[in-house]
């Protein structure tokens, strides 16, 4: 017994003499935002640039009146912060976001709507971003998201728009009542993304969307829009939101044609593929606790594939 005592009385002695200190949080890198009028002011790297993109980082929390309108290449990191919103915070963001809180509401009319980025012309990563925001589309609008309404691939360039969503929120609720005559996209992350990637992330939003041929999924609306440099995947993702899909599709003769013409509704990806795709799905360990509804095409991982002359697949297993 006293030599057990000896020898713990020993250690503690070496521990209390060593310096064990625990490996503070890296400090944040980059240029200091504190006010609103500093992040309007960030400078983005050229796309074609060679050098490596500006990094930002926020130190304070801030309330945007207005969105960043030019398009931005670069690295935010929100630093734990909250950014407080009445509109998108970016027209184009590119780049790396991350440790970043949204809040706020957001209505508009007549455009397409998000709380983080409206759009993305070279794709971005998102980890550890909440978005706390309700975003509203009414009147001649196609796509909304709680982080991004479309992010399709640059044709023009021959680059895929690649998104990365690695342990994000969205808690926002999302609607949209459109009157456009095009299809309507709405969706807990995005309405329209070409190639999407999404590990441990949770939709908790109710999404509802009614127009022309309306499609809504708990992650993504439609996973691929143009065929080719496209494909979806989702692993140990949850969607807890209620989806509800409302069409107002019209034949030729301006005639009501409810339901036959891709209202689809799903927990995860309201609808995947396109004509002559080569893209892959996949769907690892992801659950459903929301209810789908829809007049047309409706699931609990995804309302509808789509596959007419393409080699792409769908893989859905270990889900709830």
């Amino acid at each position: 017994m006293r030599k057990t005592l000896s020898i713990i009385l020993c250690v503690m002695m070496l521990l209390s003499a060593c310096s064990f200190a625990i490996p503070a949080s890296a400090a944040p890198e980059g240029t200091a935002i504190n006010t609103a009028d500093e992040f309007m002011a960030m400078v983005s790297t050229p796309a074609d640039a060679t050098e490596p993109p500006a990094k930002y980082y926020l130190a304070s929390d801030i309330t945007l009146a207005g969105t960043y309108a030019e398009p931005f290449w670069g690295i935010l990191d929100g630093n734990g912060k909250t950014i407080t919103v009445t509109n998108p915070i970016f027209a184009d963001f590119s780049g790396e976001v991350s440790n970043l809180t949204i809040k706020g509401e957001i209505y508009y009319t007549d455009a397409d709507a998000a709380g983080f980025a409206v759009a993305s012309s070279r794709g971005y990563k998102a980890t550890k971003v909440t978005n706390n925001a309700n975003v509203t589309v009414m009147g001649n609008g196609k796509h909304i998201g709680g982080f991004s309404a479309r992010i399709v691939n640059n044709t023009t360039l021959g680059i895929p728009a690649e998104c990365w969503f690695v342990n994000c929120v969205n808690n926002g609720n999302i609607y949209i009542d459109s009157t456009a005559d095009e299809k309507m996209r709405a969706g807990g992350f995005s309405g329209i993304i070409d190639l999407c990637h999404f590990a441990n992330c949770t939709n908790n939003g109710d999404i509802y969307a009614k127009g022309n041929i309306c499609i809504a999924g708990g992650l993504v609306s439609r996973a691929a829009l143009n065929k080719g440099m496209n494909g979806g995947e989702a692993f140990n993702c949850v969607n807890n939101g209620n989806i509800k899909v409302e069409d107002t599709c019209k034949d030729k003769t301006g005639a009501e044609k409810m339901g036959t013409a891709g209202a689809d509704a799903g927990g995860i990806f309201g609808h995947v593929g396109c004509s002559g795709n080569a893209g892959w799905y996949k769907i690892w360990g992801c659950t459903n606790n929301g209810d789908i509804t829809g007049p047309y095409r409706v699931g609990g991982m995804v309302g509808y594939v789509y596959a007419s002359g393409s080699t792409a697949f769908v893989d859905i297993q270990f889900c709830v």
